[in-house]
């Protein structure tokens, strides 16, 4: 990566191109074929790609578009923001009276609806939604909107907006999965199944019984690091830091070793 360490969020991939953003005011662009990096910064943002005009920048394949947000909106402090790619934006917004709200940003429409009412966020202390909870947050199958806070796992439904607490440090079964309060990055795959890592190790949730399935991979990563030279000392660098699902639900993990598909089979 040309351009210094950072955190990334990735955004999305299509026709070869993968697309991030560094919560500084800045888009990345990395051609899959020709392995080169891009550079593009949006003026006046920093936690949202919505910049000193108001515009929403979104990337279109290889390159950036905009969309003019309502001018209502204009005074609002925007913050983190999730992806259905080539679908919507989900912004995250705070009012002069220090009110949150959750918007849904419709690119084909090019309508903004209102999704999580105005509350206070002392209500939600544990479900915040700031940046570095960015990569948290997902739309599953059926449009429902997934989040993870310190206190575990949340939804809010698209039929009714109703914001329900899923899963919960109350409510968890300490011998059966880790801290739920470590929930990291959110995926599905093609089953339904969704999937998070909690302590750098991989979670599967089905949600209609809430059971979970917990598949380790530290000892494999390890063998791989090794074999590519990377010395590990008690464990360290082989959890995972990511998951992805690509347009056909297949599972993706990142780790200190690479890229690896998942199977759960």
């Amino acid at each position: 990566f040309p351009f210094g360490q950072r955190p990334l969020c990735p955004v999305q991939c299509d026709t070869g191109i993968a697309w991030f953003w560094d919560f500084k005011g800045t888009y990345y662009s990395y051609d899959l074929q020709s392995k080169k990096w891009e550079q593009y910064p949006v003026p006046g943002s920093t936690l949202c790609p919505v910049d000193d005009q108001h515009k929403l920048w979104v990337p279109a394949h290889d390159q950036l578009q905009s969309f003019q947000l309502p001018p209502e909106m204009k005074g609002r402090g925007w913050g983190t923001f999730t992806f259905e790619p080539g679908k919507a934006v989900w912004l995250y917004s705070a009012d002069p009276q220090k009110k949150s709200s959750l918007y849904k940003f419709d690119l084909a429409t090019k309508q903004m609806s209102l999704e999580l009412p105005s509350f206070n966020e002392s209500e939600y202390t544990d479900h915040r939604f700031t940046a570095a909870n960015a990569p948290l947050h997902f739309i599953d199958k059926e449009g429902t909107l997934w989040f993870a806070g310190f206190l575990g796992l949340a939804h809010i439904r698209q039929s009714d907006k109703l914001f329900q607490q899923y899963l919960s440090s109350q409510n968890q079964n300490t011998d059966e999965i880790a801290d739920v309060r470590s929930i990291r990055y959110l995926a599905e795959d093609n089953a339904g199944f969704i999937y998070c890592l909690m302590n750098g190790e991989l979670y599967r949730i089905n949600v209609t019984n809430g059971s979970f399935t917990k598949y380790s991979f530290s000892d494999r990563i390890a063998s791989v690091l090794s074999k590519s030279g990377v010395v590990v000392e008690n464990g360290q660098q082989t959890g995972l830091f990511s998951i992805l699902h690509d347009d056909a639900y297949h599972i993706y993990l990142g780790s200190a070793a690479g890229i690896f598909q998942f199977n759960p089979s």
